[in-house]
């Protein structure tokens, strides 16, 4: 596996996804997805109507990891159910287990092995519940260290910014790149999620030099 990190950036709610060398004859494709809370008042577009062709879209596009934001319980019922090749986790963001909106990292069953997983917020206590900085809600990190069936180890790091606080997001990924910094040395390493910014926000000045966009 190439040691270079990687960063893709999801600024809408719609499935994009990153394809990774990790040796000659593997590509691992990594997708990041906005699953918008079944909460909100979408009408029509509501997580019901909705479930079957995010079910769909998994099978379409068929992504070796996915890193999913807005998680919602009924969300980890409907996956767990139904898009049955792929396991893995959400956290929320309120207590760091189950209670609030949740960041989740889920990946293809048959093919890689969960080697380590975590979590820390973005704010000033880091490993306590917490807002950050000019945040409106918590914010946090998950990360999973996977093995793909070659024997070949990767990070997956997922997030969700905030949508109001500017120096939320700019402090934020400040924190996840010094944390990330030395929780696996020499590990390859993917950064996905919902940054709630265009790509040419200041914000991502934090990554320059330190990931590959």
């Amino acid at each position: 596996m190439k040691k270079i990190s990687f960063l893709f950036l999801l600024a809408a709610v719609l499935p994009l996804f990153i394809l990774v060398s990790c040796k000659e004859d593997t590509t691992v494709k990594i997708m990041s997805f906005n699953i918008r809370n079944v909460y909100a008042n979408d009408g029509e577009n509501c997580w019901n109507n909705r479930c079957d062709a995010t079910a769909a879209m998994l099978e379409t596009i068929q992504p070796d990891v996915v890193g999913i934001q807005e998680v919602c319980p009924e969300h980890v019922e409907y996956l767990d159910s139904t898009c049955t090749a792929y396991t893995g986790f959400s956290i929320g963001r309120e207590d760091g287990k189950e209670q609030g909106e949740r960041v989740g990292i889920y990946y293809r069953a048959a093919d890689f092995e969960l080697l380590d997983k975590g979590m820390f917020w973005l704010s000033e206590t880091p490993d306590e519940p917490s807002t950050g900085w000019d945040g409106k809600y918590p914010r946090i990190a998950v990360w999973a260290q996977l093995r793909e069936s070659g024997g070949k180890d990767f990070i997956v790091v997922n997030t969700h910014l905030d949508h109001r606080g500017v120096d939320a997001r700019r402090n934020g990924l400040a924190l996840i790149v010094d944390r990330l910094s030395g929780l696996k040395p020499g590990t390859p390493m993917v950064l996905l999620g919902d940054f709630n910014v265009l790509p040419d926000d200041e914000c991502l000045l934090a990554l320059e030099g330190k990931m590959t966009d």
